[in-house]
């Protein structure tokens, strides 16, 4: 009522209180209203299932439940234990402003850390879907998303290292990779990159609709053997709905 009614933000039919049309309000308007109702619905989705005390059990703990089954590859999952309060302990929220993480304090003694490996994912599907330029990347120890931030910016591939590691078009590449990598269409992209829009941050990434439909498509124009590698996957789950991994 008070984005389309009041404030006449949008002017299509089918309207909707979904996050992804909700940011690309705030993206296509530049209007803070769309902005500040959708940093409430993530605090209230953190505040449920995060900051409360369901989540402890008596002693004050946080438990976790790993699964050795339940997912693909050599890969374990998580949730909260069947006899009692816990949560998922391999999605803790790391957004920006989340202080979720820190919650967790170790016994004395002990150190909380994360064991991840650098880029895993990047490298399995550059090999997989026979990627060259992404396969250079990773056999002479270049960034993946810079290299990815020049195909997009129109920039030689060998002058990668002008790109900053910080900068605004390196992030908007990282994103790319890790949503795009998977087939995902503009509106989930869209929704990736504007969850961490900040209005009072000037080097902030904000994308309407259109904008993200258009990066998408200069994605994929740039990286060509994706589209192929997905139509592998999708030809082989129709033969026999099972897939071959390196494993």
């Amino acid at each position: 009522k008070l984005l389309y009614e009041k404030l006449q933000l949008s002017n299509r039919k089918n309207l909707s209180s979904d996050a992804p049309t909700i940011l690309n309000s705030a993206a296509s308007t530049g209007n803070r209203a769309p902005y500040l109702i959708s940093a409430e619905m993530r605090s209230n989705k953190l505040r449920s299932n995060y900051h409360n005390t369901d989540i402890l059990s008596r002693d004050g703990r946080v438990r976790f439940g790993f699964n050795l089954v339940g997912t693909f590859g050599a890969r374990i999952s998580s949730s909260a234990p069947l006899w009692g309060p816990g949560l998922n302990g391999q999605n803790l929220p790391k957004r920006r402003g989340a202080k979720t993480r820190q919650m967790l304090v170790a016994d004395p003694g002990y150190t909380l850390v994360e064991l991840d490996q650098s880029q895993a994912e990047a490298v399995i599907v550059a090999y997989l879907a026979n990627d060259p330029i992404h396969m250079d990347c990773f056999r002479f120890n270049k960034d993946v998303h810079r290299v990815t931030a020049c195909l997009l910016t129109g920039l030689p591939t060998s002058q990668w290292e002008q790109i900053a590691k910080g900068s605004t078009i390196r992030d908007l590449a990282k994103v790319c990779n890790h949503e795009l990598n998977y087939d995902a269409g503009p509106g989930q992209f869209q929704l990736t990159v504007n969850e961490e829009y900040d209005p009072d941050d000037p080097e902030s990434v904000k994308l309407d609709f259109a904008t993200a439909k258009l990066t998408r498509d200069k994605y994929l124009q740039t990286r060509p053997a994706l589209p192929n590698y997905w139509e592998s996957i999708r030809a082989q789950l129709k033969l026999n709905r099972t897939l071959v991994t390196p494993f």
